[in-house]
């Protein structure tokens, strides 16, 4: 596997070098962030966006609509404004990558292609400057608001503007695609081979590629799964709503006796909340589940370990991880708005934080959404709460955070 991915940062490096387009793949925890970050760091002038504020904090990153100057809303590419304070970096940059590119719709896609094209006065694909797309199609999609009112819903407009698809591979831009990199195995389910066979099997039936296979699959995770009582301690519920993460967590926090202690987070400068998944105010008890929500710098704990509070005091939280006998003090986390410049002077791009947001990086911890979960690793168990389900996608998602399928359990068939 190492072997393999090393020869895949070779050729894509090498490819990027040359000004060309790629997409680079692989399943639930196949090591495609690390990579994309190791890239980035080879190349002057690079620049990492990603959909969704999380996502763009994950890797260093912006997010797209704030680094190009989009409207959160549809806008054709032909209405796309190009003077924009980005413009002299978009002309300079040598790399651009995105990362959690199946959240992007094509419309978006096309809009950053066209706009790079008249920025950079160049009609190659995104203006000539290498483009590294980085996700998994089996994973989450594009946000897609639901139909308000009398007007047409973005899925019409879409279909009316030609797209047949809500994904980025049905724009304009995707064909431009001149090499296609996959990543296979993976770091998180490498102790549990038949979980990780399952998993590739449901993967490649949402991708089209084995339906009989997905039936197979999701058949044998049934058998073995739903209804299985978790004994290990501090699993995490996953639910796909807001409504039923918030009721399970507050449920069980005030089955809790005791005083709760109420840490706000210290906000300065330009900040939005989803840019972390910490909350404003922190609301903690005595041995309430919480989830670490970053890396610790002392590698104490990961984004995902879980773990019980032992202790409270007016600024401090001290937790003992999940299968671990130490108590740590967990300390505040710095999270920063990172956006990109162009210093006018020297002629050269700058990274520059214009808000940050401490906060001890905890969450309660007894469930969390799908989405929340994505890019973590839940080693504690998984809980899958699989009502309500939007999106088939979702399920994969759900089902990858967790690294055995001995640690996992459903509640009701798939």
């Amino acid at each position: 596997m190492l072997k393999q991915n090393d020869r895949i940062k070779t050729e894509l490096i090498t490819a990027l070098e040359k000004g060309d387009v790629a997409f680079l793949t692989g399943g639930a925890g196949s090591g495609k962030t690390h990579m994309l970050k190791s890239i980035a760091r080879q190349f002057k002038d690079s620049v990492i966006l990603s959909p969704t504020g999380i996502s763009a904090s994950n890797v260093g990153g912006q997010t797209i609509h704030s680094f190009f100057s989009f409207p959160l809303h549809l806008q054709q590419a032909e209405s796309a404004n190009i003077g924009i304070k980005n413009a002299p970096i978009i002309s300079n940059m040598n790399l651009l990558i995105i990362d959690e590119v199946s959240m992007v719709n094509p419309l978006l896609m096309d809009c950053i292609d066209v706009v790079m094209q008249r920025i950079r006065k160049n009609c190659a694909p995104f203006g000539g400057c290498a483009v590294l797309l980085c996700g998994d199609m089996a994973q989450l999609p594009p946000v897609i608001p639901t139909k308000r009112g009398s007007g047409l819903s973005e899925k019409d407009v879409l279909s009316k503007l030609g797209y047949k698809t809500t994904y980025a591979f049905g724009s304009k831009a995707w064909q431009s695609i001149q090499h296609y990199f996959e990543l296979e195995g993976s770091w998180r389910q490498e102790g549990d081979a038949e979980y990780y066979f399952i998993l590739n099997q449901i993967r490649d039936g949402l991708l089209g590629n084995q339906a009989t296979h997905l039936s197979q699959a999701l058949s044998e995770l049934n058998k073995r799964c739903v209804g299985r009582n978790l004994v290990m301690d501090c699993f995490t519920t996953l639910a796909s709503t807001n409504s039923s993460v918030s009721e399970i967590n507050v449920s069980r926090l005030s089955q809790l006796t005791g005083p709760e202690y109420t840490y706000d987070a210290a906000v300065k400068g330009e900040w939005r909340d989803d840019l972390s998944r910490a909350p404003r105010q922190l609301t903690l008890k005595k041995g309430a589940q919480v989830i670490c929500v970053a890396n610790d710098p002392k590698k104490q704990f990961v984004n995902g370990s879980v773990g019980k509070v032992v202790e409270l005091e007016e600024k401090k939280v001290f937790v003992r991880l999940s299968g671990e006998d130490t108590i740590i003090e967990v300390q505040p986390n710095r999270w920063d708005n990172w956006q990109y410049g162009w210093d006018d002077v020297i002629g050269k791009m700058s990274v520059k934080s214009v808000g940050n947001f401490i906060q001890f990086p905890l969450q309660i911890g007894y469930a969390m959404t799908i989405h929340s979960s994505q890019g973590l690793t839940l080693g504690n168990g998984v809980k899958f709460i699989t009502q309500r389900l939007f999106d088939k996608s979702l399920a994969y998602v759900a089902l990858s955070r967790c690294p055995s399928m001995n640690k996992l359990s459903l509640s009701q068939p798939l």
